[in-house]
């Protein structure tokens, strides 16, 4: 926290040396409550040569949370500029973001940008800015189609926040001919309402498409709705043994995030142990980490695993074999040769394991 005062700070805003002008920036961010005073100087900064004092400037702006049109109108040109640092740009759009309604139509113009970046931030920035539904829905509902997929995630964020008044415009969705904004629209309503039937199955049905996006789709729509995933357990667990490994890796992540809800899953994820594609093993071995599995039928392919040449690997399956705890006993001396692996992380779960076991 700086000391300095708020008329210091806005005198060291000009300071020739590059440090006094972040440390200032920063530093009427931190006293943003009492700063209004600040606010000219720091309009005057979003022209810094630097980035830094730049992007502090933007967030000192955002937090004062007075809304004066010529900084809405800079900081909008700055989150559209695409020559413009990506940090910055975040900065932009998290100020426009606080300003609320009355930087709601620079938001909307950057969310046209031919840069994906700019719309990324714009989409993410509209789904938390407080603005009423009516002004934002159509625009978060056309980024459901947009071809990047972080774009399609923060439209979907988006009209989850908005809740209830995004459903009809969703269910409508849900009805459209084309089949990725089918699954995009089944799992944004997912999010919004864990027990919709119509979503989930469609999502469900979706994991064995041809279609490769599509079931990556559909496998993002039950991660973020992974709340009611366990009734895709099935399928999910099916859907391991895909031919695509980004698919059996995502599978894995929804897996992992339902914890211990995938327990009838371990012994699919315990086969994955040894797939060919190293992030599959890795997914697959957080995975049942996570579930907390007490089944020593696990034991055998779990220290199989403990050669992995991935720490990551090593790391969860000696958690896991602690987590069985006693039942893991024929396990002790594979985990006692780990007390000496090369991974810091992998020796200290390997002790933990033992102790667990031991008991």
């Amino acid at each position: 926290m700086s000391t300095a005062s708020v008329p210091e700070l806005i005198q060291d805003l000009t300071h020739q040396d590059v440090s006094k002008r972040r440390d200032a920036a920063r530093g009427l961010r931190e006293v943003a409550d009492r700063a209004r005073a600040a606010i000219p100087a720091l309009i005057g900064a979003l022209d810094d040569t630097d980035a830094d004092v730049r992007s502090w400037a933007a967030a000192a702006l955002g937090w004062i949370g007075i809304p004066e049109p010529a900084a809405i109108a800079r900081i909008g040109q700055m989150l559209r500029n695409v020559q413009e640092q990506d940090d910055v740009r975040h900065a932009a759009s998290s100020a426009l973001e606080r300003f609320g309604e009355a930087a709601l139509a620079q938001l909307l113009e950057a969310a046209k940008s031919s840069d994906a970046s700019g719309r990324r931030f714009a989409i993410s920035a509209l789904g938390d800015a407080g603005a009423p539904p009516n002004m934002v829905l159509p625009t978060l509902i056309n980024a459901m189609n947009d071809p990047d997929l972080h774009v399609r995630e923060f439209a979907s964020f988006g009209l989850r926040d908005i809740g209830a008044p995004a459903r009809v415009a969703l269910r409508q969705m849900l009805q459209d001919g084309d089949l990725l904004n089918r699954i995009r629209a089944a799992s944004a309503l997912l999010q919004i309402d864990s027990s919709d039937k119509s979503a989930l199955s469609l999502l469900k049905e979706s994991l064995t498409h041809a279609d490769l996006e599509a079931r990556r789709e559909a496998v993002d729509g039950l991660y973020y709705g992974a709340a009611n995933a366990e009734s895709a357990l099935p399928e999910l667990i099916r859907a391991l043994d895909d031919d695509n490994a980004l698919i059996r890796i995502r599978v894995a992540s929804c897996l992992e995030k339902m914890e211990k809800k995938c327990i009838p899953a371990v012994p699919a994820l315990l086969k994955r142990l040894t797939d060919e594609e190293e992030e599959v093993r890795c997914t697959a071995a957080q995975a049942i980490m996570e579930s907390g599995t007490k089944d020593a039928s696990a034991v055998p392919a779990l220290v199989a695993a403990l050669n992995d040449e991935d720490p990551s690997v090593r790391f969860c399956v000696a958690t896991a074999l602690g987590k069985i705890g006693q039942k893991a006993a024929p396990a002790l001396s594979s985990l006692k040769r780990l007390l000496n692996d090369e991974d810091e992380m992998t020796r200290d779960a390997a002790a933990a394991a033992i102790k667990r076991i031991s008991r």
